[in-house]
């Protein structure tokens, strides 16, 4: 096929169906995502590229032929029609009007599952089936192609839907038949959570084999509200009000709502339907004589079509009264724009498997964690963001709910804004795969942090080196800011070479290390230390996370790669050093493997380029999906990198380890310990001119059985030695040690008060300043323009004026004027 269509992407799609129904070769079906939303799935292979389906999509073609304008109006219907409906019952008004017509009415019913599928009926009866609210999504099915038939046959149809299910339906329909008879009502919607949501709220609480009915709208006990209302088979039933039902409160927040629902192209005026009609919240703010507490509808009368027809039905009233719009749309926001997602949403669809309902809406809602992980995720490295990566799936994986940090504000002040920056390689993938703080203003603020998680985890890579981190941040990845009561566990932390860094920063840091609930440690050598320096013997050796997760996730990442560069050599350099001697191994390199060029990574995060150094290497910074990629799809692995090296073992991707002897700053005790873990200690060059061990090296296959072996031995000790720290409780609590806690806690609050208040003066300093300079610039092009003689003259007036209009309001105080 050659015109793959082009359908609209998963953040505007709207799941209206309307690409389902124009597919008359039917190789469209729609399938629920990880959320539970029906997205379109094209069978590219049976498919013909007619280009129906791209044609259909109301998101793609959007039409807005109604009233800009329309007229808005609170309705009633009798007391005896309202008792039943959700509202003012205007769509049942209407509904029987279609009937006696003899019509159909097409709006969303239950399943006996209680998901929600749009249906069409012909008697009274039936239209109990689609009346009140469903706060889910109805899948539409191949409603739009029955509407057509019914219209092609000259009968009257109405239907009934959210905005984007109508706007699916005219989209759908076209010009290819008349809609003369065809009403729509467009219901005002505050967006649509799926039926996985739904049903995981039924199955936490309910025992949904006895569940015979459900009404979000009953008003026998609460009135004219939002609440939930659950009938079951023993008689028994079930009333909670919309403050108090965890499942209302996550809808009302538009926190479970669909990802397109907060850029709705269609919650706006003009309105999509011949009528919109919801509840009218906030009537008594506009006009308490129009809410008797039974319903009250708002209507508006989007067309031409639709105003005849309320000549018809009118009669059946018990009010119709026009109304401002604004006084609709102060509470019913969706008249005139959609709503925004709850920040908590991202939260609550991460961890939607892991927490029962009632404590997974209150943790979203709170933006309360089971762990907060600590570390240097935000480096623009593409080790740095996996190791963080890793660590947050595995512990996803444990069964708890995680979130990263943000940097703290000393780290690396000079490069700030580059390791904030929304596009760098670090915050784009981490963003948008897991859960994250957003930064803090003020350094006294991640106190703070202390009431949104239970525990704190430092992650791997080299946290505890001074020269990486300690120097700016001091004790902070030593966790000195964490109060009593919460765990706080350091897994696969580095110190690099050693603990160093001035005497008191390592006394400090000897202190707080004893304060962990559970350490371990990436490095072998690193065991030992923090053994002999802190006196610990608990201290453990464990794999950096990335071997430890589920390795799967790795296939998922490279899976988003859109068009990674491939290549049967991969280099992927970090630093500046030994650019000869590295440069002639990958030659040699090339030249086993056959290959003209490498694909030559070089460090993202290098100022300046690495291209003056490797002048073949990739002019763009790759994004850590293609990396993996690159990685996996090599036959050959050149680098300088910790975790380049890492995966090249879980890929196994032979490889060559070029660090080199002294690198300023440098780490190789990392490389050893694993390399030694693993039995491949030879692969590190330490002379990077002898080419006769490079070309046994790259002659020489490995074993990667045995590198399995020796890797499933540790991965399974790290796994468990992790599930371990996690599950004991936290250490005794001594009664100074809160006070002092409070102490500081206060003085944290009082500080930041203050810096806030620096931040104002000094924000008002800087407008004062602004305006002086303007006078001082206007005085000088009127100087300029008009000489010494008129600005002098000028600027007396202006004195004169000043000074009587103080004389005015001295006399003013005083009484004197009169």
């Amino acid at each position: 096929m050659t015109n793959m269509p082009v359908l609209a992407s998963m953040k505007q799609c709207t799941g209206c169906g309307a690409c389902f129904n124009a597919c008359t070769r039917n190789v469209i079906r729609m399938i629920p995502d990880a959320e539970g939303f029906l997205y379109p799935d094209v069978q590219t292979d049976l498919c013909k590229g007619c280009g129906a389906c791209d044609k259909s999509c109301p998101v793609l073609n959007p039409h807005y032929p109604n009233y800009t304008n329309p007229r808005c109006y609170a309705m009633m219907a009798s007391d005896e029609e309202r008792t039943q409906s959700a509202s003012g019952a205007f769509i049942p008004v209407v509904a029987n009007w279609v009937l006696s017509q003899g019509g159909i009415v097409y709006g969303a019913a239950w399943e006996k599952n209680w998901s929600v599928h749009h249906i069409g009926v012909e008697d009274t009866e039936g239209l109990l089936k689609i009346r009140s609210s469903k706060y889910l999504q109805s899948d539409t099915g191949l409603t739009y192609r029955e509407v057509r038939k019914h219209l092609l046959l000259r009968r009257w149809v109405l239907y009934t839907g959210t905005p984007c299910e109508i706007a699916a339906l005219n989209c759908y329909l076209g010009k290819s038949v008349s809609k003369e008879k065809l009403i729509t009502i467009d219901i005002l919607c505050m967006g649509a959570p799926s039926y996985k949501t739904f049903k995981k709220y039924l199955d936490d609480y309910y025992d949904v084999n006895k569940l015979i009915r459900i009404d979000f709208r009953d008003k026998s006990v609460f009135g004219w509200s939002c609440s939930a209302n659950l009938y079951f088979s023993d008689n028994t039933e079930v009333h909670t009000s919309s403050k108090d039902d965890p499942y209302c409160r996550a809808f009302i927040q538009s926190m479970i709502s669909r990802p397109a629902c907060a850029s709705c192209p269609f919650a706006r005026l003009p309105r999509q339907g011949d009528f919109s009609a919801g509840d009218f919240w906030g009537l008594d703010r506009y006009k308490p004589s129009l809410n008797d507490k039974k319903g009250t509808s708002v209507v508006f009368v989007n067309n031409a079509k639709a105003r005849k027809l309320i000549a018809k039905v009118n009669s059946q009233f018990k009010l119709w009264e026009e109304t401002p719009i604004p006084a609709a749309a102060h509470h019913n926001k969706t008249i005139l724009h959609p709503l925004n997602s709850h920040p908590g949403r991202k939260h609550f669809f991460s961890s939607v498997e892991l927490l029962p309902f009632n404590k997974l809406v209150e943790a979203s809602l709170r933006h309360h964690y089971d762990i907060g992980i600590v570390g240097l995720w935000y480096g623009i490295n593409y080790g740095s963001v996996l190791t963080y990566f890793a660590l947050y799936m595995l512990l996803h994986q444990l069964g708890y709910d995680p979130v990263m940090l943000p940097r703290p504000n000393k780290l690396w002040p000079n490069d700030a804004e580059r390791f904030d920056a929304p596009d760098s390689i670090a915050q784009k993938f981490i963003w948008n795969h897991c859960n994250v703080f957003l930064p803090c203003k003020y350094q006294e603020e991640y106190l703070h942090f202390n009431d949104l998680c239970d525990t704190f985890v430092v992650g791997s890579d080299v946290v505890w080196q001074y020269a990486v981190c300690g120097k700016y941040t001091d004790q902070f990845f030593f966790l000195n800011w964490v109060e009593s009561g919460h765990k706080k566990i350091a897994f696969a932390a580095s110190f690099g070479n050693g603990l160093n860094g001035p005497e008191a920063h390592k006394a400090k840091a000897r202190y707080y290390l004893n304060q962990f609930d559970a350490v371990s440690i990436r490095e072998s050598h690193g065991v030992a230390t923090t053994k002999e320096q802190c006196g610990r013997d608990d201290v453990a050796h464990v794999l950096d996370p990335v071997f430890v997760c589920d390795s799967s996730i790795y296939d998922k990442m490279i899976a988003e790669a859109e068009n990674p560069p491939m290549g049967k050599v991969f280099v992927y350099m970090l630093s500046r050093t030994y650019v000869k001697e590295r440069s002639a191994i990958i030659e040699k390199a090339c030249d086993h493997y056959g290959v003209e060029q490498p694909i030559i990574c070089a460090n993202p995060n290098a100022k300046g380029g690495m291209r003056e150094f490797y002048p073949a290497a990739l002019e763009r910074v790759i994004s850590i999906q293609e990396w993996l990629a690159c990685m996996k799809n090599a036959e050959c692995f050149i680098g300088d990198s910790y975790h380049g090296l890492c995966f090249a073992l879980i890929f196994h991707v032979p490889f060559l380890i070029v660090y080199g002897p002294n690198v300023p700053g440098g780490s190789e005790q990392r490389f050893i310990s694993l390399l030694e873990l693993v039995g491949l200690a030879d692969r590190m060059l330490h002379d990077l001119n002898d080419m006769e061990a490079v070309d046994q090296l790259l002659k020489r296959p490995i074993d990667w059985s045995d590198v399995d072996r020796r890797l499933e031995e540790h991965r399974c000790f790290s796994r468990q030695w992790l599930v371990d720290a996690l599950a004991k409780p936290a250490r005794s609590i001594a009664p100074e040690q809160l006070v002092q806690e409070q102490q500081r806690r206060e003085l944290s609050n009082t500080l930041i008060r203050l810096q806030k208040k620096v931040d104002e003066l000094t924000e008002t300093r800087h407008v004062t300043q602004y305006f002086e300079t303007s006078r001082i610039f206007r005085l000088k092009r009127y100087l300029k323009e008009h000489g010494v003689k008129a600005t002098i003259w000028r600027a007396g007036s202006v004195m004169v004026k000043n000074l009587q209009r103080q004389h005015y309001h001295i006399l003013k105080r005083t009484g004197e004027r009169e």
